[in-house]
């Protein structure tokens, strides 16, 4: 089996992306043994796909911005200041896009669900008998009320702070 196959039988095809399922390294680049040393993917696929090895200059991004695909087709070798205008045009630089998913991601750790949050914003009485019964701290249900805790993510202007 071609090194190529054998990469790509590690992956999942979605369209023309190619997502890794083997190791990744702590920032969540795909790497692998080749040849007895440890190489990120990307970066392999793109010397095997073109028959020459990747300038040491230059780094091996993904035109399609997903971390885990190393389809030949989305990988492109190029500068490392491209690298970065390419992301800042998809958006990873805008802060309102990185602070929703963040915003996001956190909430989908939480035990806290969205049900929650809204029985906590409309239940009447005091903020300690309701911390009280939905287990929820104090201090983070009154943030809840006064809306810098949770605010919600579906509109531009949401948590604007307008009243």
């Amino acid at each position: 089996m071609t090194a190529l196959k054998e990469i790509k039988s590690r992956c999942d095809e979605v369209g023309k992306c190619w997502f890794w399922n083997g190791a990744l390294d702590g920032h969540g680049r795909p790497q692998k043994r080749h040849e007895g040393k440890t190489v990120y993917v990307r970066r392999l696929v793109r010397e095997l796909a073109d028959g020459k090895p990747v300038p040491r200059s230059l780094v091996v991004a993904a035109e399609c911005g997903h971390k885990r695909c190393v389809s030949p087709e989305c990988s492109v070798a190029t500068t490392t200041r491209r690298k970065a205008q390419m992301a800042a045009k998809r958006g990873a630089y805008s802060s309102p896009a990185k602070a929703a998913k963040m915003a996001v991601m956190k909430r989908s750790q939480s035990w806290i669900t969205d049900d929650l949050v809204d029985q906590i914003r409309v239940a009447p009485g005091p903020a300690s008998r309701i911390a009280a019964e939905t287990k929820v701290s104090l201090s983070h249900v009154k943030a809840i009320r006064r809306g810098d805790a949770r605010r919600p993510i579906g509109t531009p202007f949401a948590g604007l702070g307008a009243r």
